[in-house]
């Protein structure tokens, strides 16, 4: 059982993580159990729209995958999901090669209304009119872990059996043969607009506008300027402030590596691009510059993903 409460117990113990990591590496190191089952209550594998916990993620799930824990237990997002088998943050083809997250879902009145299903959900079920509870069943080498509405009826039934697989088989997502854009773990699909990744000059780029409303804020376009306003939630940075979760203004220029945030200049890793079709692009170093997002690029399923900030101390 560790503890995620990082964001609320930062003044208490400013090193809750690290204490419980050199904890965690050394119990997992010694123990001989068939079995390795690990629970705490903020979501790695996130279900909601901008909660992405990735401090906590940061801090415990290479030692998830290090000592190939079998299923972690989570909490927080009032809904129910179950991952794919991930290790190194990656889906593999078997609970033998990764770690099943589990966020439990509802137990009480309260959920919320921006959970949703995510490139790394095998199963997802959002408990909005009941709660739910888990069922779980380990007899030797077989663990089944089933979830029922509250008044009954089965949600999900997964079984990991260490001789015989896991049931229903883990099928592993395919890859793309066009790269895609995944925004805190959703894929992004605007049918009118450009939304594919490219590779240019060795760096990747994207189309700006669709993430900037996937996010809930808008573009304009004026000769070789774009203006972009959006809130960032919670992002906190010696350089670049978002947490006063006010809109704020963004201006890029094509062929530049300078922008203005609220008429205050900032130097970009990249230059801005636009394509033939008009469309403003920018590296995704450009956007961990601009708002704090981290990316990286899944050759086995050929997406980028970018992942908002996390509030500061998660």
């Amino acid at each position: 059982m560790l503890d995620s409460q990082l964001h609320e117990k930062q003044e208490i113990n400013p090193n809750l993580l690290n204490d419980q990591k050199a904890w965690l590496e050394k119990d997992l190191g010694q123990t001989k159990k068939d079995w390795k089952v690990v629970f705490w209550h903020k979501p790695p594998c996130f279900i909601r729209a901008y909660q992405t916990n990735e401090a906590i993620k940061a801090a415990f799930t290479p030692i998830m995958d290090k000592y190939h824990v079998d299923i972690v237990f989570n909490g927080h997002n009032h809904a129910y999901s179950r991952t794919y088998p991930i290790n190194n943050d990656s889906i593999v083809g078997s609970p033998a090669l990764g770690t099943v997250y589990v966020t439990t879902g509802r137990s009480g009145a309260k959920y919320y209304d921006d959970n949703e299903p995510k490139v790394w959900s095998a199963n997802f079920f959002d408990p909005q009119d009941m709660p739910n509870y888990l069922v779980v069943d380990v007899n030797g080498y077989r663990m089944e872990v089933k979830n029922y509405k509250m008044d009954g009826p089965l949600v999900d039934d997964y079984i990991i059996d260490k001789t015989n697989g896991d049931t229903p088989r883990t099928a592993v997502p395919p890859k793309y043969n066009k790269p895609r854009l995944v925004v805190n773990g959703v894929f992004l699909n605007e049918p009118m607009m450009p939304t594919s990744p490219s590779r240019i000059n060795g760096k990747w780029y994207f189309p700006i506008k669709p993430v900037v409303e996937f996010l809930g804020g808008s573009e304009s376009v004026s000769g070789e300027n774009e203006t972009l306003s959006l809130i960032v939630k919670d992002y906190l940075d010696p350089n670049v402030i978002w947490s006063d979760k006010k809109v704020h203004t963004i201006v890029l220029t094509n062929a530049s590596t300078k922008a203005t945030m609220d008429d205050v200049t900032i130097s970009l890793p990249d230059s801005v691009v636009v394509d033939r079709g008009n469309n403003f692009l920018i590296s995704a170093d450009d956007m961990k510059t601009l708002c704090g997002f981290t990316w990286r690029y899944d050759s086995d399923w050929n997406i980028l993903l970018l992942i908002n900030p996390s509030r500061p101390g998660e």
